[in-house]
């Protein structure tokens, strides 16, 4: 194991949050965009941005750690390793 090499950094952490904005207000303009110009704001609505927003992050975090993971389990021979 490659205690140089975390699985989990900052980095990884403020792209997923990146990633997870990007597409989440995407897909809820796609999904629910119609509802917000035709309803008041509900609590049902608000849910499913809630929920909109926190699938692509974790989908883009959990991605990123077992990416990361097979990375550092590739040993000394792993390219990215040796960068950080």
């Amino acid at each position: 194991m490659h205690a140089g090499f975390p699985l989990v950094t900052s980095r990884v952490v403020a792209r997923s949050a990146v990633t997870a904005v990007v597409v989440g207000v995407l897909l809820f303009a796609v999904n629910q965009g119609p509802s917000v110009f035709t309803r008041a704001w509900t609590a049902s609505l608000a849910g499913r941005f809630a929920a909109t927003m926190l699938i692509p992050l974790v989908v883009s975090f959990v991605s990123a750690v077992l990416t990361r993971r097979e990375l550092r389990s590739a040993g000394p021979e792993c390219p990215v390793c040796r960068r950080g």
